[in-house]
């Protein structure tokens, strides 16, 4: 998360996680029912840039090699196209974020299209979702819960709007964490090779650093077979 979080709220995530099985009575709503119907180009164009494993290792070796007072942590994000039954066949992604090796969100999240044209994502978290280490995640797990084993916070909305045939902008907010009553939001510019992130309202947060660059790494993983056999558009191929 895709979550873009500075290293000092990290730990306060971490210190979130402690309190879950408390605030899932106050915050958190359990998944009834979740429609499946034929995704539109829209949806699949979308799920095709915002899909691989993408990381800063360039930004953080240049930082290095020109002594540069800014150090971000290495950051690792992946976004990988995925079936779960318990979602039938809504589209839907596997995400998950790490920085140095720790894993800081690791959720599955719906993607749709809104009545303006714009995707909307709704952020799943799910039962022991965060047991193993960066990239150990047994996808195949996820068919093994029920809908009430995914939860989503009502009040967290993510939204993107699209500038260009492979170029999309967005707020990504964390809804793990709170900042002055609010979750605090990651502007994202994707391409299919590259994820910009930059905070907003950096006066509500303390020792933000500058812009994370992500480029991809390796090919992108493929669309199930629901979602590719109506791709007529073919991106990031």
């Amino acid at each position: 998360m895709l979550y873009i979080v500075p290293v000092d709220a990290v730990v306060f995530m971490q210190e979130m996680e402690t309190l879950r099985p408390t605030l899932v009575f106050t915050l958190l709503f359990v998944v009834t029912f979740v429609a499946s119907e034929e995704p539109s180009q829209s949806v699949i164009d979308f799920m095709n840039v915002l899909n691989g494993e993408f990381t800063n290792i360039k930004q953080v070796d240049d930082e290095e090699a020109q002594n540069s007072p800014i150090r971000h942590p290495f950051s690792s994000l992946t976004f990988k196209p995925w079936t779960v039954a318990a979602f039938n066949q809504t589209p839907i992604m596997f995400v998950e974020q790490t920085f140095n090796d720790f894993v800081a969100r690791r959720e599955v999240v719906v993607v749709m299209e809104t009545d303006d044209g714009n995707i909307r994502l709704i952020p799943y978290n799910f039962t022991n979702n965060l047991i193993s280490g960066p990239g150990a995640f047994d996808l195949e797990s996820l068919n093994n819960l029920s809908p009430k084993d995914f939860t989503y916070l009502e009040d967290c909305t993510i939204r993107f709007s699209r500038l260009g045939r492979q170029l999309y902008v967005g707020i990504w907010p964390d809804c793990k964490v709170y900042v002055n009553e609010k979750h605090p939001g990651y502007v994202l510019t994707l391409t299919c090779n590259t994820i910009n992130a930059d905070v907003v309202q950096k006066e509500s947060l303390e020792h933000v650093p500058e812009p994370y660059f992500h480029i991809v790494q390796g090919e992108k993983f493929p669309l199930p077979s629901y979602l590719s056999d109506f791709d007529k558009n073919k991106l990031c191929s």
